[in-house]
């Protein structure tokens, strides 16, 4: 009898022990299931990048213009006349400095000559154009949002301009301006029987826009 009572009790002590050795693991898991949440950090720095097109550009370059437009052939009239362009007109610029302070595109020309061996001056001519539509590469409206290409009564005086606010103008900007509204305006009876011509310059600068 004395015998197996010890038995009895020896299991019986394991197995309260046991218990407790199971509560101090449960208690010791639940202790450290307090701390639930972790952070990580997720990080990238950029640098000022250029066109990949053509290289050593720039991170803010005139990336194309339109070569050449041409207004066609027209006999000599006394009275005034308008002549059409044949195509659009559009000029892309890249902004990939990453600054977001804006830019500004001058376009401007000098009078129109003839191709005569003494040139002479196609006198009170003007070229006109319509307001310019621009368009990001990527289809962003924020890239677009504010810039302004208004319409000019005569490139010839100078005075048009592409501006991009700041906060505006980044990535790769191209601004069209329609073949319809490109108009070169001429006074009756000033055109000698000769080709005519001048060179349009547009010219980038980085001057901040308000």
């Amino acid at each position: 009898m004395g015998v197996t009572i010890m038995k009895k009790t020896l299991l019986t002590t394991a197995l309260i022990s046991g218990a407790v050795l199971g509560l101090g693991a449960m208690n010791s898991v639940s202790a450290a299931d307090t701390n639930t949440s972790k952070d990580t950090t997720a990080s990238a720095t950029f640098t000022a990048g250029e066109d990949p097109t053509n290289p050593g550009s720039g991170p803010l370059s005139l990336k194309s213009a339109t070569a050449a437009i041409d207004f066609g052939s027209k006999p000599i009239s006394a009275k005034a006349d308008t002549l059409n362009s044949n195509t659009d007109i559009d000029v892309t610029v890249n902004d990939l400095r990453g600054t977001f302070v804006g830019w500004k595109v001058n376009v401007s020309g000098a009078k129109l000559m003839s191709d005569e061996k003494e040139p002479t001056e196609l006198k009170g001519a003007t070229i006109s154009l319509p307001a310019g539509t621009a368009s990001s590469v990527d289809g962003s409206s924020d890239a677009i949002a504010g810039i302004t290409a208004t319409a000019t009564a005569n490139v010839l005086d100078g005075g048009a301009e592409i501006m991009a606010p700041a906060k505006s103008g980044t990535g790769e900007i191209s601004t069209k301006y329609a073949q319809a509204g490109i108009n070169l305006g001429v006074i009756g009876g000033s055109a000698h029987a000769a080709k005519y011509s001048t060179t349009l310059n547009w010219t980038l600068t980085d001057s901040p826009v308000a």
